[in-house]
């Protein structure tokens, strides 16, 4: 089996029409006010209905429900999977949709070890029953206001330009392998997202600023959905990750 990817998307970041999915496979988790009642989005309930009443103003701050509007109260955002089989009666979604997401992961076919320890904890008991909180939306509240205080110098400004042009086939600094094999390149929302990946990790290693590094350890899943190869590389067995990974490289020795 090969790997099942996951998209990440925040809301506000250009919003998401949910509509446009025709899969059952979509996650969506966050805190929607509807009226006097906050609920929590889940695969359970993400049903159509759900779908068809999720944020459908350019901003993603407001949903549609039976003729009522009603603001998203936040943190708010959408996990969705992709799986590599069952793709019956869906469709991919438009380029400039999967723009709207900030991550694409990959999640390989767990390990051995890892297999059996799902036996241990999933075999007589759904995991999920006693799952505790680690945090509330007012705490997840904080932690983002937190992330836009981390300071992000002009060398990593420029760092993160060099890389989202390195991946324009048609501007000066294209690299190499861009000019190759890449059909079009990372748009500005990816430089954004870039950016605002960088200063989460830093946040999370403890640091009050960005660093390179960081900028280069989220650049593959910011990256890797918003490249389209060239159909002849695709033929060629070249993805996007090969492909930026190269690009990657190159913009590294550079710095």
């Amino acid at each position: 089996m090969t790997s099942k990817a996951m998209w990440m998307v925040r809301a506000g970041e250009g919003g998401l029409l949910v509509d446009d999915f025709r899969a059952e496979s979509i996650v969506g988790i966050g805190w929607v006010k509807l009226g006097d009642m906050t609920a929590l989005v889940t695969r359970a309930d993400f049903t159509r209905a759900v779908a068809q009443a999720y944020p459908n103003d350019k901003a993603g701050q407001k949903a549609s429900a039976a003729g009522q509007t009603y603001p998203l109260a936040p943190p708010f955002f959408v996990l969705a999977t992709q799986n590599p089989i069952e793709l019956e009666g869906t469709y991919p979604l438009p380029e400039a949709q999967l723009d709207r997401f900030m991550f694409k992961l990959t999640v390989p076919f767990p390990a051995r070890d890892t297999l059996l320890q799902l036996l241990d904890v999933s075999l007589d008991a759904e995991p999920a029953d006693t799952l505790q909180a680690i945090a509330d939306a007012a705490e997840v509240r904080h932690i983002t206001q937190l992330c836009r205080h981390v300071l992000v110098g002009e060398r990593c400004r420029h760092a993160a330009v060099d890389l989202v042009v390195a991946t324009q086939l048609a501007r000066d600094g294209a690299a190499a392998d861009a000019r190759r094999h890449i059909r079009y390149g990372a748009s500005p929302r990816a430089l954004q997202a870039l950016v605002r990946a960088a200063r989460v990790r830093a946040l999370l290693a403890g640091r009050p600023h960005v660093d390179v590094a960081d900028l280069d350890a989220v650049a593959l899943p910011v990256l890797r959905h918003r490249v389209l190869l060239r159909l002849e590389s695709e033929l060629d067995g070249l993805d996007a990750d090969g492909t930026l990974g190269s690009i990657v490289d190159a913009w590294r020795r550079r710095l």
